[in-house]
Order: structure tokens, then sequence, then C-alpha cells
């Protein structure tokens, strides 16, 4: 507690009387009123010391109290949450409407106008902060979410940093792709183990595994096409990368020990970014299906020597002349894995392909939306909203534009990166 002095105004005043005495009388009577007064004043009573004091104590008391009270509404608070996206993840896989955790926040819902920045930014770190993450962030690479969006949460048992790893990127471009090719179905049963042997074939990190899940959970929620921004990333991977994906995927295509034929001409629209010709298909599949490594090729002082894969105790001899040396039970093996595989691909050639008809019934307001948005080829989210009217949300009707224009020119028209939207206006004599 802080030493309280007198205050300076009371020597002031002594100095005063002193000074008015001298002048009405002489030097001596002033000095020993000067000397009087002085002290007189060290033995006065100084009232306001213990009120100050006292005054001290209350304040201190006052702001420990209201200090206690706002700790206890912040850990209601941290409890709130916590016990609302543990139920969310426990008995929802995560998904959760955007509108329904908010609140938790202190944010009020919107009808008129897009979530801000600020308040989107409230949200993501203190999940963060709790050891939560929630998909679509925007941290990330993904869309902003808004009022009433399809999220995903999960629990992150090391706190992820704001920006993904390459690695984490790399897994996050493959669940797309992998997306893309369900062609808006939901995922069957294997695909759950297939999407843990993928992500560890690309060597991703486990502390991002979680976040992935949830990611493909998020995914799933709507068909994904396969759009521009998507293509420029894939043609960005080093061709070792490329030639994965393409295995990977690949593996895809066989659900339950049979050909799915959607699927597969899904995958026909990916293959060309991934270096490979739609046309060749077949045999990719066919060698995917049969290729164990049962051929080998090795090199003996300048011929070589094309081996069926032997057991350890034969060693091939050193050739001057290129020798060919079979294994029946081998071959045995691919003949019947090659039967296999012309049966699956038969149902190919047999399976009618499922023709997506557009809805009839698509809003007015959709096609007048998108003709005032293919005047131009970049928007920002303000421009946006004021274009289409402050009661209309931009997410809702932006899903609903590309719906429409997958419908007709089996692409999307309409992409968002933050705050700005981009428009592909080539498709306008198409859709208009």
């Amino acid at each position: 507690m802080p030493t309280l002095t007198k205050p300076k105004y009371l020597y002031i005043i002594i100095a005063a009387i002193g000074i008015i005495t001298w002048l009405c009388s002489d030097l001596l009577v002033a000095l020993f009123m000067v000397v009087v007064l002085w002290l007189g004043s060290i033995f006065i009573k100084d009232d306001d010391e213990p009120l100050s004091s006292k005054r001290h104590i209350t304040s201190t008391e006052n702001y420990g109290s209201s200090f206690q009270e706002n700790q206890q509404k912040e850990n209601r608070k941290v409890e709130s949450v916590t016990s609302f996206a543990d139920r969310v993840i426990a008995e929802k896989n995560g998904l959760v409407n955007s509108n329904d955790l908010l609140p938790l926040f202190g944010l009020k819902i919107h009808t008129d106008r897009m979530l801000h920045k600020m308040h989107l930014d409230k949200v993501i770190d203190g999940l963060r902060k709790l050891g939560y993450g929630i998909v679509p962030n925007y941290l990330h690479g993904h869309k902003r979410f808004d009022y009433n969006e399809q999220c995903v949460l999960y629990k992150s048992h090391s706190k992820l940093p704001e920006s993904l790893s390459s690695t984490a990127k790399q897994g996050e471009l493959f669940l797309k792709l992998f997306s893309v090719i369900l062609n808006g179905n939901q995922i069957v049963y294997g695909d759950k183990e297939y999407i843990n042997n993928c992500l560890t074939e690309l060597k991703t990190p486990e502390k991002y595994l979680a976040h992935l899940y949830a990611y493909i959970q998020w995914l799933l929620q709507k068909k994904q096409s396969y759009d521009k921004k998507t293509k420029d990333e894939v043609a960005e991977l080093p061709k070792a990368t490329k030639e994965k994906f393409v295995k990977l995927l690949l593996e895809s295509i066989s659900t339950n020990g049979s050909i799915d034929h959607n699927r597969l001409e899904a995958l026909k629209k990916v293959l060309p970014t991934l270096d490979e010709d739609p046309a060749s298909i077949h045999s990719l599949l066919h060698q995917s299906i049969t290729n164990d490594g049962l051929a080998t090729i090795e090199r003996y002082e300048g011929a070589t020597e094309y081996t069926i894969r032997q057991p350890e105790e034969q060693k091939p001899v050193k050739k001057e002349t290129s020798t060919i040396v079979l294994d029946e039970k081998k071959l045995g093996n691919l003949r019947q894995q090659t039967q296999i595989a012309q049966a699956l691909l038969s149902d190919i050639f047999t399976e009618e392909e499922e023709v997506h008809l557009p809805d009839s019934k698509t809003s007015n307001a959709v096609v007048e939306a998108l003709e005032k948005l293919l005047e131009k080829d970049t928007w920002q989210r303000e421009e946006v909203q004021e274009l289409l009217g402050a009661n209309v949300m931009i997410g809702n009707m932006l899903e609903q534009i590309n719906d429409y224009a997958y419908s007709k020119v089996d692409d999307i028209v309409v992409e968002e990166d933050g705050d700005t939207i981009y428009v592909t206006t080539e498709y306008k004599e198409q859709l208009i």
C-alpha cells in the first residue's frame, strides 16, 4: 500500500501567511508565525489518510470481486463451448449448423447481412485455443462460412497452427479429387479404410488426420465439381505426386468387388490434369487390379533379363544373352487376377450411365442473379451483396447458381476466394 503524504497546498498556505505577516509587521514576528504554523501542521490529525486508505482498500476489494465474477463467466462460456462441441462430435460426426454455434460466442444471428470477418475470427480462434478446429476455415484456404451454413467441428489432440503444412494441403487436395469422383454420393462400406490407407501412403502427419476427416465430411455435404482452382492446384503437383494420385484414385473405382461406373466416368474428367489420357482408363484400371509387382527387370553385364518374381532359393545366373525365366505358379496367379479384372471391367460396357436431368423448376431469382453476375468476371462480396439485395444470403445464392450451371454446362461458374468472387463468363451464351 503506498504511503500517503500531506497535500502540498497546506505548506503553500503557511508560506503565504508568513509573507503577509512580514509585510504587515516585522521580520521576527513573521518568522515566529511561520515556525508556529509549521510545527502545528505536523501535529494536525490528518483525517484524509485513513479515509484514502479505506477508499483504496474498498477499490481493491471491488476490483477483486469484479475479476472473480468475470473469471467465473469466462469459465462458464468455456464449459458451454466444450460441452456443445464434444456432443456434436460424438453424436453427429461434428456436423453443425453455424446458427447453432455462433450464440455460444455471444454473436447474434442476422438474416439480412453476411457474417463479419471479425466475428468469424472470434469463432475460429476461440475454438482453436480450446483444442478444436472447424471446417471450412478461410485461414486454410477454404471458403468463408456464413450464417445458416453447414460446418464440421473436430477435436485436435494438438493445437494446429493457423496455416496448414504442405503435406496437409496435399491431403486436402487428394480428398477434394476423391469427393469429385464420388459425384455427390456418400461414401460406402470400405471407403473409410480406403481413405485411411491413402492418407498413410501420402505420409500425412498424424496431427492433421482429424482435420482431414472433418474436411471430407464437409465436402460430402454437397456435390463437388472439378473447379478451376482445384485444376490449377493439381496441375502444379510434381510428376511423382500425380502418379501416386492416379494410382490411389484408381483404387476407389472398385467397390464391393465391382466397378462403380459413375466413379469411373467422374475420374475421366480428372485424369487430364494428372497427365493421363482418359481413353486409357481401362488399361490403367486393369493394370491397377492385376499389378502386384510380379514382373521385375534385372540387368546383367549389358544384357537385360526379364523374370517373374522368384522364391529366394532360385538365384538368377549371369548370362551374356537375354533369358526369360518363368514361374508357373506366379503365372497361374496372374491369369486368375486377369480373369477377375476382365469380369470387373465387363461391367463398364453393360451398365447404363445414369442421366441427371436439370431441375425444370429452377427459381427465376437464381437465373436473374446469374445474369447480373455474368456482367464481369471479378466481384467483391460487398458488391455482390448490394447487387443481390440486403435480404439475400450470398453463400446460399452462389450455391444455387452453381447447381443450376452444373445442370446446364457440367461446370460451376462462380468461385469464392476470401472476399473476392470470380465468375466464369465464357458460359454466358449457354446459360442465358
